[in-house]
C-alpha cells in the first residue's frame, strides 16, 4: 500500500460540500484507486483507505460506503460501513441507481407500464397478449404489473 505521504498529497482541499476528493487515478466505476500490492486485483479504493486510516480495519462483510454519494469523496466523515445491501438500499432510496428509462438497454418507457397496468388490472388482456404488443416476454410484463420492476412508478 502507499505511505501517508502519497496518500494525502493525491487528496484535495475541502470542497463546498466538505468532500476531500481524490486526485489519483480511478477506476472504471469512477472510485479513486490505488495500488495495493496485498490484494489479488493489485489495487485497493481511496475512500476505504481514507476510512481505514482514521477508524481501522474494515471488516470482512462490510463496504465502505459514501453519505455523500461522491465517488471520490474520502473525507472519513462522509464515509460509513455498511453491508452490500446497505449500500444498495441507499442508493435507490436516494435515485442514483440507473432504472426505468434511465437503463440504456430498456424497451419499455414509463407511459407503457402505465398502459400495460391499466390495461391489466381492468382484465380482457392476458400477460401473454401484452408482452406480444409492447415486444417483451410474458415474465417481463408479470414483473411490471407485480411491481417487481417500475415499482417505483406510480399508477
Amino acid at each position: 500500500m502507499t505511505g501517508t505521504h502519497s496518500f494525502s498529497a493525491r487528496l484535495s482541499p475541502p470542497d463546498e460540500r466538505g468532500c476531500v476528493n481524490w486526485l489519483g487515478k480511478r477506476n472504471w466505476k469512477g472510485y479513486g484507486r490505488l495500488r495495493d500490492r496485498a490484494k489479488v486485483s493489485g489495487e485497493t479504493m481511496a475512500h476505504r483507505v481514507a476510512w481505514e486510516r482514521a477508524n481501522g480495519p474494515v471488516p470482512d462483510n462490510l463496504c465502505v460506503c459514501h453519505v455523500c454519494d461522491n465517488r471520490l469523496c474520502c473525507n472519513p466523515a462522509h464515509l460509513f460501513l455498511g453491508t452490500k445491501a446497505d449500500n444498495n438500499h441507499d442508493m435507490h432510496a436516494k435515485a442514483r441507481g440507473a432504472r426505468g428509462e434511465r437503463v440504456p438497454q430498456h424497451v419499455l418507457s414509463e407511459s407503457d407500464v402505465r398502459a400495460i397496468r391499466a390495461r391489466y388490472a381492468a382484465g380482457g388482456v392476458t400477460q401473454a397478449q401484452l408482452g406480444q404488443e409492447y415486444g417483451v416476454q410474458r415474465g417481463a410484463i408479470s414483473k411490471v404489473v407485480n411491481r417487481v420492476h417500475w415499482g417505483w412508478l406510480s399508477a
